[in-house]
């Protein structure tokens, strides 16, 4: 368990910032939660559950 609570001893390098920065394909594989559709999905649901 005190291995979960270790999140903070690693270093990212240069080359794994880079790395990283390259998968990022400025979309969402699930949804665009930009689009009007996807807008009134989560209104929908918000309202449902009375929150």
């Amino acid at each position: 368990m005190a291995e979960n609570f270790a999140i903070f001893d690693f270093a990212l390098t240069e080359d794994d910032i880079a790395s990283i920065q390259e998968m990022d394909t400025d979309t969402s594989l699930f949804m665009d939660h930009r689009t009007v559709e996807a807008v009134k999905l989560f209104k929908d649901f918000v309202e449902s559950r009375g929150i």
